[in-house]
């Protein structure tokens, strides 16, 4: 057997192994890429899941700051609940110091309904009304930075009656 031949089979075979070894590296490059992708796609799923449950914790608390009568007491333990899913779910730093705020200044607001005279569905009591309008000002400020939060514009401004 002459030299050369030998030389030209490992030059073969050693080609063939290269090849190979190379082949396996793409496979194991695109399947990376694949699962890379994938953990991609699921992470924004996720974020969009906790989106979604934010908007709605954020939804529900703001209806229960200001639609309901301030005197129907049942409502506390609905704020406490709307209030601890919100700090559950987290969001900007921002929106849950507004959420605190408004949750303060409501539970503030429920509890002067109850020891304030009432004439009908109206109290004159000056620091029930004062209460009021902190309320009011709490939930433009909540709402504004929630949106804010889930990517709306966060101009919007209220003009409501008061609590």
């Amino acid at each position: 057997m002459d030299w050369t031949t030998v030389v030209v089979a490992l030059i073969g075979i050693g080609g063939i192994l290269l090849a190979q070894l190379m082949t396996n590296q793409r496979e194991r490059d695109q399947r990376s890429h694949q699962e890379r992708l994938k953990e991609k796609d699921l992470e924004e799923a996720r974020q969009q899941r906790l989106r979604d449950d934010r908007i709605k914790a954020y939804a529900q608390f703001a209806r229960l700051t200001i639609a309901r009568p301030t005197t129907d007491t049942s409502v506390t333990v609905y704020l406490v609940e709307a209030y601890s899913a919100i700090t559950l779910l987290g969001g900007s730093v921002e929106a849950m110091g507004a959420a605190k705020q408004l949750y303060s200044r409501t539970l503030n607001l429920r509890r002067l309904a109850t020891e304030v005279q009432w004439e009908g569905t109206t109290t004159p009591d000056k620091t029930y009304r004062e209460a009021s309008d902190a309320v009011a000002v709490a939930y433009e400020e909540f709402i504004n930075i929630t949106r804010t939060d889930i990517g709306h514009s966060p101009d919007v401004t209220f003009d409501f009656a008061h609590l």
